[in-house]
Order: structure tokens, then C-alpha cells, then sequence
């Protein structure tokens, strides 16, 4: 199938890109059991066949907004890997407060709540987001232990790992009251389990 996608015209790259992006907004609203690919093909004004010339299934087309949201973390943490650790980190919660000035939640988050319900397929990519999440702080730590900007109050895994679990709850909440308070509480008492100085 990849190949299949590949050999598509720019005008059908340009309408798998917009399938994605539709896809990922209206997950963040209405999450992966109530994502409709009918509603997804009248927004953008194609037939719902249409949709599977791009994607074999919705499965596949959760699984697509989930690693084009890891890809964008991707190239997001590559921008960011020069700063020191505490400028690291506060550009960390800076992107998650970004996400709840534009009304929008991490497409994980919002497929996450109907985890008993989603397909095995859509659960691994999941578990890999979770990763990479963990791996981008674990780095961030380890280089915050080893200029001395960090001084831990608590187990540095017991702080990475609760990272995303705290975030995730705050862009909930924070999205209901289009407020960046829960993220600011959450950088703070981040900031104080992890000693920054």
C-alpha cells in the first residue's frame, strides 16, 4: 500500500494531507469511536470512497494521524535539542500550552479515552507515542542531572514516567476552560520534584 500512496499525484498527496489534518481535528473533538469517515469526506468534500485510496481502513487512518503527530513531535524536539535542559523543558509545557491556545489536544489523548474499544493496530501506535514522549524526557533529564541544572526531590523515573499522564489530564482540563492554569501547575511541580536550579 505504501507504494501505491507514493506513486499518487501532488493533488492526492495534497488531499491525504488534508484527509490527515481533517481527521486529527475532528478526533480531538469527538475522539476515535465517533470519528465518522462519512462526516471526514463531506468535510472536505469527497466521496467517502475516496477515503480509501489513501487509507485501507480507519484503523489505518487512526494510526496515520497518531505518527504524523509523532513525526511533528520529532521535528519539534530536534528544534529544541541545543537548548540547555531547564530552556528544554520549559519549551516542552510551551507546546502543550500552544496546543490548548488553539482549542486543540493531543490526537493520542483523544483516541486514548476509548482505549477498551480500539483496535490492537491503534493501541501500538500509542504505546510508541507514550515512548516517545518518555525517551524525549528521559534525555532531557539525564542532560539536566549531568550540567547540575536538575536536582531531583524524587526517582527521576518516577517523574519522567508521570510527565504525559499529568499533561494529558491538564490539556483535558485546561481545553474545558480554555485555560493554560492546569499546564502551569503541572510545569511547576515538575519543576520542583525535578530541583531545577
Amino acid at each position: 500500500m505504501a507504494g501505491q500512496r507514493s506513486s499518487f499525484t501532488a493533488a492526492g498527496n495534497d488531499t491525504r494531507s488534508k484527509l490527515l489534518s481533517k481527521a486529527a481535528a475532528l478526533s480531538q473533538t469527538v475522539g476515535y469511536d465517533a470519528l465518522s469517515l462519512q462526516e471526514l469526506a463531506d468535510e472536505l468534500g469527497i466521496r467517502k470512497a475516496s477515503i480509501f485510496h489513501y487509507f485501507s481502513s480507519k484503523d489505518d487512518l487512526a494510526c496515520a494521524v497518531v505518527d504524523s503527530d509523532m513525526k511533528m513531535f520529532e521535528q519539534w524536539s530536534h528544534k529544541v535539542e541545543t537548548q540547555a535542559p531547564v530552556q528544554r523543558l520549559a519549551s516542552y509545557f510551551d507546546h502543550y500550552r500552544a496546543m490548548i491556545s488553539h482549542g486543540q489536544v493531543c490526537p493520542g489523548g483523544a483516541f486514548a479515552v476509548s482505549w477498551p474499544l480500539l483496535p490492537g493496530k491503534v493501541r501500538d501506535a500509542l504505546v510508541e507515542m507514550h515512548k516517545q514522549q518518555i525517551s524525549f524526557l528521559d534525555d532531557l533529564v539525564r542532560d539536566g542531572l549531568s550540567d547540575g541544572s536538575f536536582n531531583p526531590q524524587a526517582m527521576t523515573v518516577d517523574i519522567i514516567k508521570s510527565i504525559p499522564d499529568m499533561l494529558q489530564g491538564a490539556i483535558q482540563v485546561g481545553r474545558a476552560g480554555s485555560s493554560i492554569i492546569p499546564i502551569n501547575r503541572i510545569e511547576r511541580l515538575v519543576k520542583t520534584l525535578l530541583g531545577v536550579c
